[in-house]
């Protein structure tokens, strides 16, 4: 008897880890620094960055990037005021949307659940 496991709906994740990660692998190439370099520097732990880097390489859809994470791996790379909403924008770019079109909160949780997003 084959035993087909239950199909599970795919949850959505606010963060946009795989442009989020494209931006940090800019920097990283600009450092010439490891995943382990950005973990240590961003006093994260080495298996979270690799689940984040694992992500953005479409393995699955696992990874919370959440704006503490953005913050602490901009402080890390030392991106400057510049760099930081650079790395905000490739994470979370309903949220950069949003301010651009002066939308409130409501408007822009509707959008996001409209998207199958979680609401802020």
């Amino acid at each position: 008897m084959v035993h087909n496991p239950p199909k599970q709906s795919q949850t959505q994740r606010l963060g946009n880890v795989r442009n989020f990660v494209r931006v940090v692998k800019r920097y990283l190439a600009k450092y010439q620094w490891t995943q382990k370099d950005l973990a240590v520097a961003a006093d994260m732990s080495q298996s979270m960055v690799s689940r984040m880097f694992r992500d953005q390489n479409g393995r699955g859809d696992t990874f919370d990037l959440t704006p503490e994470m953005v913050m602490k791996i901009a402080c890390a790379l030392e991106a400057g005021t510049e760099g930081y909403l650079q790395l905000v924008e490739a994470a979370y770019p309903e949220f950069i949307e949003a301010l651009h079109n002066k939308e409130r909160t409501m408007i822009l949780n509707i959008q996001l659940i409209e998207k199958g997003k979680p609401p802020l």
